[in-house]
């Protein structure tokens, strides 16, 4: 028997190309439900078995663009494949020809740049020390500058970072409160790659070394979830989940049955004691007008309660997606709107090249006139609480949850709409951020979704009255207010500033190493 498996073992080994991309499939594994998290470990583990190989005294990095293509490749396509479910495009003016083409490119083409992006980080790993023990540091190292890179630019995609497969591990998850998680990226790489050099050169120091990189992290979480957060004001908060679907969210002729349904639905929150209600993104499908105020403004009013609108507003030609708050007495907040627009749905990146070449991608956008992106980061409610507001696509990216608190932010709202995504493992995909940006805020989360999945999250990552995806109903919990600072929300993303050094640090060791080779040089 286990001469069979070395044999079986050996054949695929062999094949370099397979080996990674089956890695990259195992790796995507964790990223499909968070209780699958220990595939993200054992994928990466693959991966590194494959791209260290040297000879039995030392490890060598063969390859390294050309195998990290291959396993990301296998990563990002089947993580992206959720594109599919947006098949056919009901809300958009395409054939069904251009519809499946664009589908396509987002899942395989999008895949394929991340891919490539993220080989292009593993290079480093050319000019990076070859010691055993300083090999899982530079490994880690790449993937936090993919990671960063990949949140970058008008065209940034942070969907795959290494912590969103790990959102259910909460020991290993805490640590975003105090690095934020790019460190997470470390952690796992580290690990994988110093067990992988374990296996090859067997090493009492290489396995202490993985187990430390991995437990200390750990343990430093385990002490962390067992301290109580600060505790302010308790709300008694009701989440409303119309479950309009897509195809009908954008039909004129289903505007008023929307308008309605939502206002039942918060009634029926007001009616059951809730003193914050929450609707998801654009849940009024419509510019907000004084009618729509008025139908809501009432039920704040007969009830004592504070409504969190959701609509999109204008300022003259310039729209928004917006959020804003109905208070008690019928006055409003200032006004919140979406900080990072979706490229190719709110807005057309590089308009006037890509109409020029794909003219047809002039209608990929839910409206005849782009949205605009707002600058504030909350909204404040009648009694002065302060609200951190993240809004769709807005909660990928840290930094703007990080901007909330800098901006005294005691409580963090995301509302969103994943009608989109059906039930597909994007919703599960999309929430795991959420369970990210309310740990490394240290703030209660309130996540108010379209179609599901609507829940709460505690400033520890845990989940409560988590709804189902495709269901009309409403989650009720009591959240707290609080005021104090993770160290990750007053530090940032300073920790890339480790990679940047060890890049510096490896360039002047090989300029070193040539200036003692060939001599100090002279000029003529």
């Amino acid at each position: 028997m286990k001469a069979a498996f070395n044999k079986i073992y050996a054949a695929l080994y062999a094949r370099s190309a397979f080996w990674c991309v089956v890695s990259g499939m195992i790796y995507s594994l964790s990223f499909f439900r968070g209780y699958l998290f220990v595939f993200g470990f054992i994928g990466l583990f693959l991966f590194y078995l494959k791209l260290f190989e040297g000879d039995h005294s030392a490890p060598a990095v063969n390859m390294p663009f050309r195998k990290t293509f291959f396993f990301s490749a296998g990563f990002f396509i089947p993580l992206y494949s959720w594109f599919f479910v947006l098949y056919p495009f009901e809300a958009f003016s395409f054939t069904k020809t251009q519809g499946m083409l664009i589908v396509i490119f987002a899942d395989i083409g999008l895949g394929l740049l991340h891919a490539a992006m993220m080989s292009l980080c593993f290079l480093l790993l050319k000019i990076f020390p070859k010691n055993k023990y300083l090999l899982p540091v530079g490994a880690g190292f790449c993937m936090m500058l993919f990671e960063w890179i990949s949140s970058l630019g008008p065209l940034a995609f942070p969907w795959g970072t290494a912590a969103v497969g790990q959102y259910m591990f909460l020991p290993l998850i805490q640590n975003v409160s105090l690095f934020g998680l790019f460190f997470i990226a470390l952690i796992i790489n580290l690990f994988a790659a110093a067990l992988s050099l374990f296996v090859k050169y067997p090493a009492k120091k290489l396995l202490i070394y993985a187990v430390f990189a991995l437990n200390i992290p750990i343990i430093t979480g385990t002490v962390m979830l067992q301290i109580p957060h600060a505790e302010a004001t308790a709300i008694k908060t009701a989440t409303l989940q119309g479950n309009v679907l897509s195809m009908e969210k954008w039909n004129e002729s289903r505007l008023d049955g929307i308008i309605e349904r939502y206002e039942k639905l918060a009634e029926e929150a007001a009616e059951n004691g809730a003193k914050l209600i929450v609707l998801p993104e654009s849940a009024i499908p419509s510019d907000y007008d004084y009618a729509i105020y008025k139908r809501f403004a009432d039920i704040a009013q007969q009830y004592n309660c504070t409504i969190l609108m959701s609509a999109l507003t204008r300022d003259g030609n310039i729209k928004y997606n917006s959020v804003f708050a109905i208070y008690p007495d019928g006055g409003e907040s200032e006004t919140y709107s979406k900080r990072h627009l979706v490229p190719f749905g709110e807005y057309l990146p590089f308009r006037k090249l890509l109409v020029e070449v794909l003219p047809f991608l002039e209608d990929l956008n839910l409206s005849s006139s782009p949205y605009t992106a707002g600058s504030s980061s909350v909204i404040m409610l009648e009694d002065g609480t302060t609200i951190g507001c993240l809004i769709c696509f807005d909660s990928i990216f840290a930094p703007l949850a990080v901007d909330s608190a800098e901006k005294g932010a005691e409580l963090m709202l995301v509302s969103t709409n994943d009608s989109w995504y059906e039930d597909s493992p994007a919703v599960y995909q999309h929430m795991a951020h959420s369970v990210l940006r309310a740990v490394e805020t240290g703030k209660w989360l309130v996540r108010a979704a379209n179609t599901g999945i609507s829940c709460y999250i505690s400033p520890d990552g845990f989940i409560y009255d988590q709804t189902e995806p495709l269901t009309e109903t409403i989650a009720y919990h009591t959240v707290y207010t609080n005021s104090s600072r993770t160290l990750y929300s007053r530090i940032g993303d300073s920790i890339m500033l480790l990679p940047m050094l060890y890049i510096l640090i490896s360039l002047l060791y090989i300029l070193k190493k040539k200036v003692k080779r060939h001599g100090k040089y002279t000029p003529s």
